[in-house]
């Protein structure tokens, strides 16, 4: 695998996320997508994800290796951070959902095609691969818009 193999994918998700944005209302951020998840909290939860792919990225590049700790659980991190997520304001969550992404694309795409195979043989593709959490949730949000 290369960095190449998955920036144009990261590329379009950013251009479908960029979009996503530009058609949103203010109302929109408050609409429920599941349960306690809100347009607004989902747009959260995936910059936040973004800046955690990042920081991972650059602790790897580092270190020179992929160190995958087994206890990490995502479904904790989400339990935790899902109440501050809903209530950010919507300015914010389009503005910085945007540039985590932008964030973590960048990074990912400039990453050794060496340390992207071992992020692939580690189990963790989805840190470079943004696009698939991000088009993950740019569908949820479109369904519950009746998009």
């Amino acid at each position: 695998m290369t960095a190449h193999d998955f920036a144009a994918e990261n590329d379009a998700s950013r251009a479908a996320l960029r979009r996503l944005l530009d058609e949103l209302a203010f109302e929109d951020y408050g609409r429920e997508v599941d349960g306690a998840w809100t347009v607004g909290a989902t747009l959260a939860h995936l910059a936040y994800w973004d800046r955690y792919a990042v920081s991972l990225i650059e602790a790897w590049q580092r270190a020179g290796k992929v160190d995958v700790d087994s206890g990490f659980n995502s479904e904790h991190v989400n339990a935790a951070g899902i109440g501050d997520w809903s209530v950010l304001p919507p300015a914010y969550i389009a503005r910085e959902v945007l540039r985590a992404a932008e964030a973590a694309d960048a990074l990912a795409a400039s990453v050794s095609d060496e340390l992207a195979r071992a992020v692939d043989e580690a189990g963790r593709p989805r840190v470079l691969r943004r696009h698939v959490h991000r088009l993950e949730h740019i569908e949820q949000i479109r369904k519950a818009r009746g998009d």
